[in-house]
């Protein structure tokens, strides 16, 4: 038997244990690979899983911000957002022991986003109740989870971190006003005048224009567009190194701007009102207030409502010093009196437009002050009465003279009569103002927005009084308001020694201001104090909504707005009651004193000077209802009613919440966050 040779045996068996050792060590290297693959997904997953959890509790916190899920009024509270985050965190396979911040930083934070000088959008922080809020930072940490290989991943400090940034905006336009929208021909009748004192100019314009004027609505973007900057800027022209526009200019640019949206008559009106229109500058930052650049297709006045404030903006004289515009308004009556209107605007009115608990809208504060100048209506009743005591002065002294032997001596004072009968009316009228209170955003089962306003209404002093002095374009004099009892005529007789014993008669007429009251009793002129705000009666909430178009977002047009018909008890509403503005101007009847046989004489004396004295009374009428037939419908045109306030609810806009930035506070770029100013 032959042998086989031991090498190969060996041979064989020394492979058969490196391919064991082999295996043995790819099933070592496999099962790490596999456990390396495991903690990598897993880990990723925790990530991702953390990262998804901080994005979807910013976006849900700015909702809060914004006011779109608690629906009473803009929440920027931490404490408001925090729980909605917990609830959040809960559902979504979560803890609440990831909310401990990262870095030193809070684990949610309310602040606002801006864009820095270096282009980025970043999250500046700001203290809870900041109106400038817009935005939730959510800051969560959370341990890795156990690995299976722990050594590979000990480096990372055994903690996630995860940051997300998300703004939503909501804004709405509003305003106090009249709504002029049903102008009839007394309208008209007191349009013209009133923006022929606006706009410096001579204005014509009939009922229908107004009408036409009345149903544009205007929107920031064409305002923008007639300047040539974005709506955004139009509140900080300052800023951008550019003038106030001048009003020609403006009205030029919104014939413009409407351009195909209006019809040609309206254009022709606008441009019309341009080309005479006097060059001052309109501050309007005054009228709009802070901007974005979300509002820029919305809706927010009528053209005619615009055209009245910008002509109250270019007026505006807060300090007084420029000089007041007058009225041309036909109430002179030849050869009797002359009768001067004059508006001082102090402070131009302002849109609402912006965010809930931020945006308000005012009406304009104004002066109107009316002069009469009644010297002339004075002259005929002087002459009646001098000849008609003439006359019984004449009759009296002779008889007396006769029954005592021409031993008498009357010595007759007056009769005296106020050379100039000056009456004025000065209404001092402080804004009315409305607030935009909340806004409940579209969602599920609620398709449109519901909006809640407040408003404050307007208060007025006013005062009725004499003057001194001639009224001229540029200058009014000021009412004498602390005498509301001054003489118009007054006649002394008496009988001089020796035969003083006969007696004396004192007569004396005064023009009695007996009450001026701005509601309640009659006490005198009156300023009503300033009310708190006072919230709508009811909410706003049918809209019809307006879908996106080539480069203009959607909105939400509130029916009820300016060129649509009122929805009863909706939009507009009023809060308030309207004043009664009340003045009682009489003559008193004449007050006479005497003794012996003078004094006689007061019954038939008070008589005789009364029926002629009532001569005036047509006269004191016309100032008594000064007020109501002219001064109240004046300022309806400029959208004030004392007592009340008029809010029109135009239209809301709601951005989507968007992430805006998942940078991590506190690390290093590029992963960490640029700071807001670089």
């Amino acid at each position: 038997m032959s042998k086989q040779p031991l090498a190969p045996r060996i041979i064989g068996s020394r492979q058969r244990g490196a391919v064991a050792i082999w295996i043995a060590v790819s099933l070592v290297a496999l099962i790490s690979a596999t456990f390396l693959a495991i903690d990598t997904g897993q880990l990723y997953y925790a990530q991702k899983q953390l990262e998804k959890s901080a994005t979807m509790a910013a976006i849900a916190g700015a909702q809060i911000a914004s006011g779109c899920v608690a629906g009473d009024g803009k929440q920027s509270s931490v404490a408001d957002v925090v729980p909605v985050v917990q609830s959040l965190l809960l559902a979504n396979g979560g803890s609440p022991e990831w909310l401990s911040g990262i870095n030193g930083n809070a684990a949610v934070e309310v602040g606002r986003t801006q864009i820095n000088s270096g282009g980025l959008r970043v999250f500046e922080q700001l203290e809870e109740g900041d109106s400038n809020i817009d935005s939730v930072r959510v800051n969560l940490s959370r341990p890795m989870p156990s690995a299976f290989l722990p050594t590979l991943f000990s480096g990372a400090g055994g903690t996630l971190v995860a940051s997300s940034t998300a703004r939503q905006r909501v804004v709405g336009t509003f305003y106090v006003g009249a709504g002029l929208l049903r102008i009839d021909s007394e309208d008209s009748a007191l349009l013209n005048p009133l923006l022929s004192a606006l706009l410096g100019t001579s204005v014509n314009l009939s009922v229908a224009d107004y009408r036409g004027l009345a149903n544009v609505n205007v929107s920031l973007d064409t305002l923008a567009l007639a300047l040539g900057v974005e709506a955004k800027d139009l509140s900080n022209l300052v800023e951008l190194d550019l003038d106030s526009p001048l009003l020609p200019n403006l009205l030029g640019g919104l014939a413009d701007g409407l351009d195909d949206t209006v019809s040609g008559t309206v254009r022709q009106v606008l441009r019309n009102l341009a080309g005479a229109a006097k060059d001052e500058p309109v501050p309007l930052g005054a009228l709009l207030g802070p901007l974005t650049d979300v509002i820029g297709a919305v809706p927010f006045v009528n053209l005619l409502d615009l055209i009245i404030a910008l002509g109250q903006a270019a007026s505006a004289t807060p300090d007084g010093s420029v000089n007041p515009i007058i009225v041309p308004l036909a109430l002179n009556i030849p050869g009797v009196l002359t009768t001067t209107v004059y508006l001082q605007v102090l402070e131009p009115p302002q849109f609402g437009i912006g965010q809930p608990g931020e945006a308000t809208a005012k009406t304009a504060a104004i002066k109107l002050a009316v002069r009469i100048d009644a010297g002339q209506v004075l002259d005929g009743v002087i002459r009646l009465v001098n000849n008609l005591l003439s006359g019984i002065l004449q009759t009296v002294t002779g008889l007396l003279r006769l029954l005592t032997l021409g031993l008498v001596n009357i010595q007759v004072t007056g009769p005296t009569i106020i050379p100039n009968l000056n009456l004025g009316i000065d209404v001092n009228v402080a804004q009315a103002a409305a607030s935009l209170d909340s806004i409940r955003c579209p969602g599920l089962g609620q398709p449109e927005p519901v909006v809640e306003l407040s408003a404050s209404p307007a208060i007025a002093s006013v005062h009725v009084g004499s003057f001194t002095g001639t009224p001229t374009a540029s200058y009014f004099p000021p009412l004498d308001t602390n005498t509301t009892t001054f003489d118009v005529l007054k006649l002394g007789l008496r009988v001089a020694p020796p035969l003083a014993g006969l007696g004396s008669l004192n007569l004396d007429v005064a023009l009695d201001l007996s009450c001026v009251s701005v509601g309640g009793a009659c006490y005198g002129p009156s300023q009503p104090s300033a009310g708190p705000f006072i919230p709508l009666p009811n909410a706003v909430e049918q809209f019809t909504y307006n879908p996106p178009t080539l480069g203009v977002a959607g909105f939400y047009q509130a029916e009820g707005a300016p060129s649509d018909d009122p929805v009863p008890g909706e939009n507009p509403q009023t809060v308030g009651s309207n004043l009664d503005v009340v003045v009682d101007l009489n003559l008193r009847q004449p007050i006479t004193s005497g003794s012996g046989a003078l004094g006689g004489l007061a019954y038939v004396l008070n008589a005789l000077i009364s029926g002629v004295l009532n001569l005036l009374d047509p006269l004191l009428d016309f100032v008594s209802n000064l007020l109501n037939s002219l001064v109240l419908p004046l300022l309806d045109l400029l959208g004030i009613h004392l007592g009340e306030a008029t809010v029109f609810m135009n239209a809301v806009s709601v951005d989507r919440p968007i992430t805006v930035t998942k940078c991590i506070p506190g690390a290093a770029l590029p992963r960490g966050c640029a700071a807001p100013g670089s």
